[in-house]
């Protein structure tokens, strides 16, 4: 009898770890960390010029690692307003130099990013047609 349940147990453990193996993704390593969903915002850490918009988008990644939505809707925030403005659609608008880090949250998960705000150079140029012309010094009044 006791040669015979030996024999059993065997025979069922033969079958069930090839049925073991074949239940894992990862080739059998039960210890490797499997992906979690997650949110990620795109474009990451961009910089913008100061009345420039641009619009952010929220990925929503599975389990697997794989896209399931790239645009998905979330609560976007701003952690300066007054630097940066966003949407309810993720569009954001420069307003002042400076840098502010926006915010996604949405499907109980969240992520943020760095956006900087640059001040549009001012560019010294002759008026348009039209428009009367001083020069500032001797030299442009010999051209």
């Amino acid at each position: 009898m006791k040669r015979y349940n030996r024999l059993l147990g065997s025979m069922i453990g033969l079958i069930a770890l090839p049925l073991f193996l074949a239940c894992t993704d990862d080739g059998g390593d039960i210890n490797q960390p499997r992906p979690e969903p997650r949110l990620e915002i795109t474009p990451s850490n961009t910089a913008i010029d100061v009345g420039e918009t641009i619009r952010l988008r929220a990925k929503l990644w599975n389990a697997e690692g794989e896209v399931i939505d790239a645009d998905h809707p979330v609560d976007w925030a701003s952690s300066k307003p007054e630097v940066l403005l966003v949407s309810d659609y993720g569009y954001v608008t420069g307003i002042a130099p400076g840098a502010a880090i926006i915010t996604a949250e949405g499907a109980a998960l969240s992520d943020w990013t760095r956006v900087t705000v640059r001040q549009v150079p001012v560019v010294d140029r002759p008026p348009g047609e039209g428009e009367e012309y001083e020069p500032e010094d001797d030299r442009e009044r010999e051209r």
